[in-house]
């Protein structure tokens, strides 16, 4: 019998990955509404959020709670917490509005692609059969590169509320950019690759 299908839904790693997100409002308003000492806070809290990111694959891994339907909530998860960032940092006139535009369309078009995947019993990372599709994807490596790139990114985005640095505010636009072309990047796989689920 395969034990992946005995594992609940609500297991300790899907409980992780709906706790950023529940962080995602409190770290909102405290960036709206706190004093500089609970700003300051926040820049810890998006830490915080991010290793949330980290742990909740980690804690699906060394426990055995992988599942098809846990990729799924892992990546939801993923989406719900970049969004939530792209759009209260560009509300604010912090980011372009080109960047969130990139993102949120690449994160359309391969959410869509995974969608179709998991109807057919494809989990998130099961669809990408190539090598090289699998290393840009689903490595480790490219996994933690992105993941940190976004942290840092919103890190000094944080920061930058706070504290009066021309470093801090230099450092921004070449993290854009790198971040959005890993994004784009990334999805070429997914859609080059998945692109026949849809059909």
């Amino acid at each position: 019998m395969d034990k992946k299908k005995e594992i609940p839904f609500f297991n300790f790693a899907n409980a992780i990955s709906i706790a950023r997100v529940l962080l995602l409002p409190v770290y909102i308003l405290i960036l709206l509404y706190g004093d500089i000492f609970l700003k300051n806070l926040a820049i810890l809290l998006c830490l915080i959020i991010f290793f949330m990111d980290f742990l909740d694959g980690w804690v699906a891994v060394k426990f055995n709670l992988k599942t098809k339907i846990g990729s799924h909530v892992d990546v939801i998860a993923d989406r719900i917490t970049e969004l939530s960032f792209w759009l209260f940092f560009l509300s604010l006139g912090l980011v372009p509005l080109w960047a969130p535009l990139i993102v949120i369309s690449r994160g359309m078009i391969t959410d869509l692609i995974r969608a179709q995947a998991l109807m057919k019993q494809k989990g998130t990372y099961d669809m990408i059969k190539t090598k090289t599709g699998k290393l840009i994807v689903s490595s480790r490596a490219m996994r933690g590169f992105y993941g940190i790139s976004k942290m840092m990114l919103f890190m000094f985005l944080t920061a930058s509320l706070t504290i009066n640095s021309q470093l801090i505010h230099d450092i921004i636009s070449p993290l854009i950019v790198l971040v959005v072309i890993t994004c784009v990047l990334r999805g070429i796989p997914v859609i080059n690759e998945g692109w026949k689920y849809l059909k």
